[in-house]
Parts: C-alpha cells; structure tokens; sequence
C-alpha cells in the first residue's frame, strides 16, 4: 500500500508521535522488578552498544548507506513485542521485560551522544542537540507518563491498557507510511540504486543472525532464548525514526527490512518448536 501510494510520504512526521504512544502503551503494561536484574541484562546492553558501531565502521568501508541503516537498527532497543514472542517460544517473559525497561531508556540517554560522533565522517552531519531533545521527547516523556499514571492513578492502569491493542495498528499505520517514504525516495532520488537496496538487504540479513546468535552466547545457558530475544529483537519502529529523523530514507529501508527478517526468524523458531512438541507428543503416546 505504501508502494502505491507514495504520496502518503508527507505524514512522516507522524512516526514520531505513533511510536511515542506505542511507548506510553508498552511501559504502562509493564512492571519493572529490580529483583530480576540480572549480568546477563548488562552484557546484552553492552553488546547493544558496542556491535552496531563496529558493524558500521567495517560496513562503512564497504558501503556508507549500508552501514548507517545497519547502524540504525543496531542500535534500537528490544521491541516492545519481544515478551508476546518469548511466550510463544516458552521462554521467560520476565526477564525479556527487564531488557525493555532497561535498554530503552538507557539507549535514549546514549544515542545523542553518539550517533552524532560516530556519523560525524559519514555523509551525514548532525550535532548532540539535534538528537537529543527529540530522543528524550520520543522516549522518555510516554516513559515519565505511564509511571505518574501507575502511581497517581493505580485503578486506572488496566482499562488504559487494555487499549493497547491499537499498539498493532499504529505498527502498520508507521511501516505504511515508510513504505511510501522509501518508494517516494527510490523513485525520485539518483542515491537509491538497486545495488544499495540489496546491500542493505544482505547486510540486515547478515546483522540479524549476529544479533540473534550472540544474544544466545552473551549471558547464562538457561537464558539462551531471553537473551537472543533481548539483543535481537529489535523495535524497529524507533530505528525507523532515527532513520527518517537524523539519516535518511535509504537508510530506513535497513529497519523496515529488518522487520520481515526478525518475524520471518521466530516463524521458523515456532515451526521448530511446535515440530519438536508433536515429537514428544508422539514418542510419549507409544
């Protein structure tokens, strides 16, 4: 829809304010539990850090637009649906929990400072302040909010999230209009080549299994999932933003590709999983 009607690549701003109720819904529904905090939520955070810049500076010599859409995603926080997968998958849902309360905030206060540093020899130029406001703003106002409702107004908070719901549709409203953004872009930009499109593609696809794979080997053995869920899953609607917001359409394409390959990932690890129940099933009845 987005490809056929590209026009609609005037309500980029809208993103912004999308993804700051999709925020405000996600931190309203959960509970942070300091007793859960555990190594294993620092290491994944440090890996949150350190990966995406190394991936862009070895990328960057290779391609620049493929290294900064890498460098977007990688640096996103754990998606606000990482515990409705880890459910799916059996795993913790707790633990992941923490991960969101953690990274999103943290990664708020850390990318002002350095995207701009680390884009600073890039193509793009941007200074602290340029991110700074509009990050704090994305995430830490629907942050601030959900906690003084949870305190001043307790009784409230389950009929608020109940509406949370609307969450999935904003998700679609947002890759609608990116989808219009990057058509509008590939269509009308001499940038946008098909060998940049599919560099970026491979490179998503290549950072995914890092992410995943890492995230498994990071913390204890009996987190294996948790922690691949933590680093990999990846909310691709603020990397979405950033992209649009601080580096460009070409480089937005890096998130929105992203979220085929992290659902097309857990696809398979359900397919996997549900195999090995029936297996079970089926060695227990004989």
């Amino acid at each position: 829809m987005g490809a056929i009607f590209s026009d609609a690549h005037v309500l980029t701003a809208v993103i912004r304010y999308n993804l700051m109720v999709m925020l405000f819904f996600t931190f309203i529904t959960v509970t942070f539990n300091p007793n859960l905090l555990r190594l294993d939520h620092f290491k994944v955070l440090a890996a949150n850090i350190i990966l995406p810049i190394v991936v862009f500076l070895l990328v960057r010599i290779w391609d620049v637009e493929t290294a900064m859409a890498l460098l977007v995603i990688g640096l996103a926080p754990t998606a606000a649906g990482a515990p409705v997968i880890t459910t799916f998958l059996k795993g913790r849902v707790d633990h992941v929990t923490v991960s969101i309360l953690l990274l999103s905030p943290a990664m708020a206060l850390l990318i002002p400072f350095f995207l701009p540093l680390v884009l600073s020899s890039g193509a793009v130029e941007i200074q602290v302040l340029d991110v700074l406001i509009p990050v704090f703003t994305v995430v830490f106002v629907p942050l601030v909010l959900s906690f003084l409702i949870k305190k001043v107004m307790p009784l409230a908070v389950p009929y608020i999230a109940k509406a949370s719901k609307v969450n999935f549709y904003l998700f679609l409203f947002n890759v609608f209009i990116a989808s219009a953004k990057a058509t509008d872009f590939i269509r009308n930009d001499e940038q946008a080549n098909w060998v940049s499109i599919l560099s970026i593609g491979i490179g998503v696809t290549v950072l995914g299994l890092i992410l995943f794979q890492l995230g498994e080997r990071l913390g204890a053995p009996d987190l294996k999932l948790e922690n691949s869920m933590s680093l990999g899953r990846k909310n691709t609607m603020f990397a979405l933003w950033l992209a649009l917001t601080f580096v460009g359409p070409l480089a937005a394409l890096g998130p929105m590709l992203y979220i085929l390959f992290q659902n097309i990932y857990h696809s398979i690890a359900m397919y996997q999983l549900d195999q090995r129940e029936k297996g079970n099933l089926s060695t227990g009845n004989s």
